[in-house]
């Protein structure tokens, strides 16, 4: 196998999502605190409670499990009229929030050009990805995606559309770091590891990962830098673990990626151009 390719991250690698989401999230919060008249600490220990209880903070029924409908009282009719106001605040602002970063566009169109197959791997769940790839106009350009399935938390108001032929669904055991779904996807698309290189913004998920599997590891350092305020809130809601944060400590303090880049485009002089011969 002489087959180049390039295993992307998606959250923070490709886009803001840190600056996409926590915005849109302080804006239903606010919200939900003026429909309701409760404070705002109170709504964000609500959310956080149904988070830790699913392991993610883009649950996509989080506001229908919020405890704060009961304690309150509030009729089924009116909570369904609040639930609607809020879901539409968020996606409005998602929406406008949400941007590749730079020159992400222009490198996947390179790929397509050097025929380097673009295969996607998160742990964030398969719908909202697929959503995010196609309103930002870049499904096209991925042969195959690797993401977190569970298709049972949605509903027909979340339909799930993808032109990506190749996907594969994680289970919650799968997802990164995971050395033996890196293995796979090398096996999925013929790769060779020495011209294979794995982008991610997290040292620990997926730097660290990329070296043990003998791929070419690089840093997207410029998806580590987002809004401080999106940060703190972030980790308000988060039900990150003792152990989670430690490694992610550690991951800093001894996990040395082999390139860094600040900026997508700089992936182009790393992979190399291979340029049509004129005689074979």
């Amino acid at each position: 196998m002489n087959k180049r390719g390039l295993i992307l991250d998606l959250d923070n690698t490709l886009y803001n999502w840190v600056d996409a989401f926590l915005p849109s999230f302080r804006a239903m919060i606010h919200k939900l605190s003026h429909e309701l008249s409760i404070e705002e600490e109170e709504i964000l220990d609500d959310f956080r409670d149904v988070y830790l209880k699913h392991g993610t903070v883009e649950y996509p029924r989080a506001v229908n499990e919020l405890t704060l409908w009961d304690r309150n009282k509030i009729s089924d009719k009116e909570r369904k009229r609040i639930s609607e106001i809020v879901d539409k605040v968020f996606s409005i602002n998602y929406r406008s929030h949400l941007r590749l970063f730079p020159n992400v566009r222009e490198v996947l169109m390179w790929t397509r050009e050097e025929g380097i197959p673009v295969i996607g791997l998160s742990d964030a769940l398969e719908r909202w990805v697929c959503y995010r790839l196609r309103i930002l106009g870049i499904e096209k350009y991925f042969a195959g995606l690797y993401t977190w399935q569970h298709d049972q938390w949605f509903d027909d108001r979340h339909p799930h559309h993808s032109s990506i032929k190749t996907r594969v669904q994680l289970n919650s055991n799968e997802l990164k770091p995971n050395l033996e779904v890196v293995n796979r996807v090398l096996a999925d698309f013929s790769l060779n590891r020495e011209t294979t290189f794995m982008v991610g913004d997290s040292l620990s998920k997926d730097i660290a990962v990329a070296q043990t599997a003998g791929v070419n590891d690089v840093w997207a350092r410029y998806g580590t830098r987002p809004h401080e305020l999106n940060l703190n809130t972030l980790r308000r809601i988060t039900p990150w673990s003792e152990s989670e944060k430690a490694k992610e400590k550690n991951a800093k303090l001894h996990i040395v990626p082999t390139f860094i880049i600040d900026d997508f485009h700089e992936l182009i002089g790393l992979i190399g151009t291979r340029r049509p011969k004129l005689f074979d």
